[in-house]
Order: structure tokens, then sequence, then C-alpha cells
């Protein structure tokens, strides 16, 4: 029995092992992040890569190690843009720094509300979890659709180009279709 209890353990070592250098790899790069949580926030639809995907990943790291202070991205309609900038992009950049703050707005409040909703559910999902759990975690009594925080103090916060923003202080400041 002592054997078996020696094998199991190490095989959740070695699971352990798996999981921490797969949380580095895509930790180091956006696009592999996005490619992996994809089936996680759009679990209907197939990934299909292309260009833009690069494009705009390259733009939102330089935006993180604050190279670039304002950033417009404008694809069409139907290229993920909201997805990797709205939801991806906050759960990306908590697995390395989960005290950031973002602050995303849109035109409609239905949108911005789906959108961090969707931030919200891929951070708690069991694959970011089993990746991160150590590191991000969202606090209970902060858990609401339009606004949440991390352990760690950071924020992920919901608004319309028209509601309130004043008073909160963010490191992130997004605007997703605005008019």
């Amino acid at each position: 029995m002592q054997g078996l209890s020696r094998r199991l353990a190490t095989a959740g070592d070695l699971l352990a092992v798996k999981s921490r250098d797969e949380a580095q790899s895509l930790e180091e790069r956006m696009v592999p992040f996005i490619k992996a949580a994809w089936s996680v926030v759009v679990p209907n639809k197939p990934y299909i890569h292309g260009y833009h995907i690069d494009a705009m990943a390259d733009h939102l790291e330089a935006a993180l190690r604050f190279e670039i202070k304002t950033l417009i991205i404008n694809v069409p309609p139907g290229f993920a843009k909201s997805t990797v900038c709205s939801i991806m992009w906050p759960a990306f950049a908590w697995a390395v720094n989960p005290s950031l703050a973002f602050m995303f707005t849109s035109y409609h409040e239905k949108l911005s509300t789906r959108d961090s909703v969707s931030t919200r559910d891929l951070v708690s999902s069991p694959w970011y979890q089993s990746l991160w759990g150590h590191r991000v975690r969202l606090k209970d009594d902060q858990n609401e659709k339009k606004r949440f925080q991390t352990d760690k103090g950071g924020l992920r916060q919901a608004s319309t180009v028209g509601g309130y923003i004043t008073g909160e202080h963010v490191d992130v400041l997004g605007v997703d279709d605005p008019h």
C-alpha cells in the first residue's frame, strides 16, 4: 500500500509541475493565453487565429508594460476585439499582477455587464484556478456582475460611457464600442 501512495504522490507532483510549466508559458505571451482560454470564454465557437489577434495581443502586452499609454484598436465587428480586450486581457494581466485595477466602459450597460461577467467567469473557472488560483482569487464580498476585486487589490469595474466612473482610481481604462 505504501508503494501505491508513493506512486500517487509522484503522479500528483508531476501534475503540479506540469500545471506550473503551463501557467508560466501562458503568462509570457498573450496569444497562447487567448488560445488556451478561448474554450472557457467562448465554448460554442471554435478559435480561428488571425494576424489581427497577434497585433492586438502585442499591443495589449505593451500597454501592460506601460510602454503604450493610449491605444486604439479598430477591427471589424466579429473579430474578437471585445473578447480579447475586455474579457481576456484583465485575466491575462492578473495571472502576473493580480493587483491591477481595470475599468471598462461601453455605450450600453448590457454590453459592459456581459463582458464583466465573462471576465469573472474566466477567472473563477476551474481551468484558470488550476493554473493561477494560488495567485488570483476573487473576494467574496466584492464579487458583483459589474464590479469585482481580487484578494490582492485588483479590480474590474464595468460602466457605460456616460455612467459613473469618477472616484475610482484604476491602472487601465478601456472603452469598448463607445458609440
